[in-house]
Order: structure tokens, then C-alpha cells, then sequence
């Protein structure tokens, strides 16, 4: 109320709020652009990195910015880590452009994949060091 006081028509009145609305909408365009541009997965499972990108570019495209889904997927695999090298590697070098979603769901796949790998090492680390133990503790006897 307090941008409007001392207005007299209500065109001078709706002008202001229009270039206001504008002026904060620029804001959270520019906010919104850089927040896309720095997205990355850190530490975040594949699916609340799909779901953090999805909310930018909805945000976005709800203030009349929409990007294209080739953009989207640029954006998207920038922000995975070195550990998802090889994954970005394949998806650049295809002769096709994969959808987005044919991004997400190859990436959730690889994400299993490396998943069940660090569970196998893990089994095999306890493992070793079991038998090791056993192995010393075979000796004091």
C-alpha cells in the first residue's frame, strides 16, 4: 500500500504496480537464470537433482521464460560431478540429442548400477578384512 499512497488516479496507481511487479520479476528472472546456470548435484540423489532442475526451469517457464529442453539437458548434465564423467561423455557424443526424460531415466540407471558396484566393494572390503581378522586371530591360538 505504502508504493501507492499519494497516487491520484488509478492509472498512475496501476502503472506503479505494473512497473513494480515488472522490477521484481527481473529480479527473480536474473535469480532464477543464475540458479540454473549453477546447479549441481552435490550430494543430492539423482532424483532430487532431476526434481531440483525441473522446479528452475517450471519456475521459469511460469514467469515467461521458458527453456528449450536441449538447454535444459546442457544445464543439467554441467551439474553432475567427476564421478559422472563417462555418463556425460556418452550423452555428448551421441549423433542424436536425447530428451530430457531419456537423460533422466539413463541416469537413474546408471546411478543403480553404480550403487549396486560400491555395495558388491563394500561386501568384498568387509569380507577381506574378516578373513584377515580370522586369519591373526588363528595365530594366537
Amino acid at each position: 500500500m505504502s508504493r501507492i499512497v499519494g497516487l491520484n488516479t488509478t492509472f498512475e496507481i496501476w502503472d506503479k504496480l505494473g512497473r513494480n511487479f515488472s522490477l521484481a520479476n527481473n529480479a527473480r528472472l536474473l535469480d532464477l537464470e543464475q540458479s540454473l546456470q549453477d546447479v549441481s548435484k552435490d550430494g543430492m540423489s539423482v532424483q532430487e537433482y532431476i526434481n531440483k532442475v525441473k522446479g528452475l526451469t517450471d519456475s521459469l517457464a511460469a514467469l515467461g521464460e521458458s527453456v528449450p529442453e536441449a538447454k535444459q539437458v546442457r544445464f543439467f548434465l554441467r551439474g553432475l560431478g567427476s564421478e559422472y564423467d563417462s555418463f556425460v561423455t556418452s550423452i555428448t557424443n551421441r549423433s542424436d540429442q536425447p530428451s530430457l526424460e531419456v537423460v533422466h531415466s539413463l541416469l537413474m540407471t546408471h546411478e543403480n548400477r553404480m550403487e549396486k558396484r560400491n555395495s558388491t566393494n563394500k561386501l568384498n572390503l568387509f569380507q577381506a578384512n574378516l578373513a584377515a581378522y580370522n586369519k591373526r586371530f588363528q595365530g594366537y591360538q
